[in-house]
């Protein structure tokens, strides 16, 4: 055990502001936010809480350490218990080690949605303040050093991954009355500061302590001149402020990283159904035709996405004993691979063949056996977004000219891959149906 300890004391040249040491944490804790910021509509309610909780139990760990670091000094060479009650974790950044697993563990309440508010922008700030400016948590002593870089860098990243999942139970509201919570602790401090420093304790907790504040004279200057209970408001006015200003630039970045993937979708011609508007065309399809009660029933949908037309077809075909084969389309590996997933989660019976390819080449070179249904919501895309092949391949072989959107390619080839009594249902824009552009395509569908 002393080895042990005599291991936690060693020493390392003192890490400088934006140094080696502090850009390892800086960047990993910023790419850690990105990427959760990036993958949000992937993460599911129960992974989230996964994650959380483990994040949670690292903060445990290195505070533990931490604990018996500073219960066991070394004095003389000799490693003896005396333990320094001004270490307890007594911070707004030990909060975390609270308030983690109710978000963890609670159901969704009210009480929660709180505790969301809380750390996701009170205790983040608080996280994300020591990842940009360490100050004084900076020292010769290398287990000090990577504990407290360590806990801050977790705590950023935990509290950023509630406030990006959770992002609508942000609200100004449940900011104000996580101000009160704020100041409930921070009174708590101001009294357990008062209680150390009578019993010969010089303490800072939540670094609101009356007595040796800070090593920067300035700032104990201040301390020494300004009346005390002035500056404890003055610290709960403050960090409500800053948790507000938080709130707003979690805002905003969640608006610009939406309008950026609308951009990036709208480019790509992705636009998710509505669900209610899938069942509405699953149920006109059905009503124009007899369903088989036995044998093979095949189903097409060539720009699968999430599955949210296909769902609810396949919903209603597998109640019949029949067999039933769906070819997806996706040139999206990654969204075609969790669809699959999906499917097969919850239709196990079906036969699923996937294609990760584009469907405008596959249609018009195909030449197998037919599908009985198509359903599509096909992307939405100006030719003049497309590949410079899929453009000349549009205007050699399909005689389409003007404005022409990648759907109509996709209308005028579904005949390719449909049985001739199969039946079609199609999510599309009503533009051709009166201009100029759609003629050649409304004189095709007419016959």
């Amino acid at each position: 055990m002393d080895d042990f300890i005599k291991a936690l004391n060693s020493t390392m040249p003192m890490p400088t502001f934006f140094g080696w040491f502090h850009c390892i944490f800086f960047f990993f804790t910023l790419i850690a936010i990105l990427l959760f910021l990036v993958f949000r509509k992937k993460l599911k309610d129960k992974n989230v809480r996964i994650i959380i909780f483990v994040l949670w139990f690292i903060l445990i760990a290195m505070e533990s350490l931490k604990q018996i670091y500073l219960a066991n000094p070394i004095i003389d060479g000799v490693v003896t218990f005396k333990y320094d009650f001004a270490g307890i974790p007594y911070q707004v950044c030990g909060l975390p080690l609270l308030f983690l697993p109710f978000i963890v563990f609670l159901k969704d309440s009210k009480f929660r949605d709180v505790l969301i508010n809380f750390c996701g922008t009170f205790l983040f700030l608080a996280g994300i303040a020591v990842i940009f400016y360490p100050g004084d948590c900076f020292s010769e002593n290398i287990f000090l050093n990577f504990s407290g870089m360590i806990h801050h860098s977790v705590q950023a990243i935990s509290c950023s991954l509630i406030a990006i999942y959770y992002y609508d139970k942000l609200t100004i509201k449940k900011i104000t009355i996580c101000g009160f919570i704020m100041a409930f602790f921070v009174i708590l401090a101001v009294i357990f500061n008062q209680i150390a420093y009578d019993n010969g304790i010089i303490s800072n907790y939540f670094m609101i302590g009356k007595y040796g504040h800070s090593k920067n004279p300035i700032i104990q200057s201040v301390f020494d001149s300004v009346p005390y209970w002035f500056i404890v408001i003055i610290f709960i006015v403050l960090f409500y402020l800053l948790a507000i200003m938080t709130f707003s630039l979690e805002k905003l970045t969640h608006l610009a990283y939406e309008k950026i993937s609308k951009n990036i979708e709208k480019k790509n011609g992705i636009i998710y159904t509505p669900d209610e508007l899938g069942k509405f065309i699953v149920e006109h399809m059905l009503s124009q035709k007899q369903l088989p009660s036995q044998g093979k029933i095949s189903i097409i949908e060539p720009s699968v996405g999430q599955g949210d037309l296909l769902i609810p077809l396949l919903s209603k075909l597998c109640i019949n004993n029949i067999t039933i084969v769906v070819d997806i389309f996706d040139t999206d590996k990654e969204a075609l691979e969790l669809c699959v997933q999906k499917l097969k989660k919850l239709f196990g019976n079906i036969k699923i063949i996937p294609h990760c390819e584009d469907f405008v080449t596959y249609a018009y070179n195909f030449d197998g056996e037919k599908a009985d249904f198509l359903i599509a919501n096909p992307p939405y895309v100006r030719l003049n977004y497309l590949d410079k092949n899929i453009v000349d391949f549009a205007n050699e072989n399909l005689q389409l000219n003007g404005k022409v959107d990648l759907y109509h390619l996709f209308l005028l080839l579904f005949k390719n891959v449909v049985k001739t009594n199969g039946i079609i249902g199609a999510v599309t824009s009503n533009k051709y149906l009166y201009n100029k552009t759609g003629l050649n395509l409304r004189n095709y569908l007419e016959k």
